[in-house]
């Protein structure tokens, strides 16, 4: 889960079935986040760390974000 709402869209990842999501280990988010609600709720109490399913179109954007900034910038 993110901390707000995000729209993504891909014709190469799948959106659907056993390879559609992956397993990422993900932190507690802070508690100066605002919309973090949801994501919190997911960690119990005292908890730092989780594995989380995630989509895995998020998982690769996460991996290659500065190429995909750079991209957007040109």
């Amino acid at each position: 889960m993110d901390s707000s709402p995000v729209t993504m869209m891909s014709i190469i990842h799948p959106l659907s079935g056993e390879d559609s999501l992956v397993l990422r280990m993900r932190k507690h988010p802070s508690n100066k986040s605002t919309n973090a609600s949801r994501a919190k709720s997911t960690f119990l109490p005292g908890e730092c760390l989780k594995e989380l399913d995630i989509p895995v179109i998020v998982d690769g954007y996460n991996q290659h974000k500065v190429v995909v900034d750079v991209a957007d910038q040109y």
